[in-house]
């Protein structure tokens, strides 16, 4: 969503690049939300309903602030 503010609709070469950086998570895989075709408001209620019930923890030591 920030991308589009600052892009414009359509594919970002950024957005593109990371796609494929992303597209094998190998052993990570099995920590990935799936969130195929959904909408934003959908995959953001996929990752709070998976937070919220175990299935997702957040480890914050592995967040970097902007």
């Amino acid at each position: 969503m920030r991308v589009r503010a600052l892009e414009g609709r359509g594919l970002s070469p950024d957005v593109t690049q990371m796609h494929g950086a992303l597209s094998n998570l190998g052993p990570l895989a099995n920590h990935a939300v799936d969130v195929g075709v959904m909408g934003e408001s959908e995959s953001l209620e996929k990752v709070r309903s998976a937070l919220a019930s175990g299935l997702l923890e957040l480890d914050w030591s592995l967040v970097v602030a902007p």
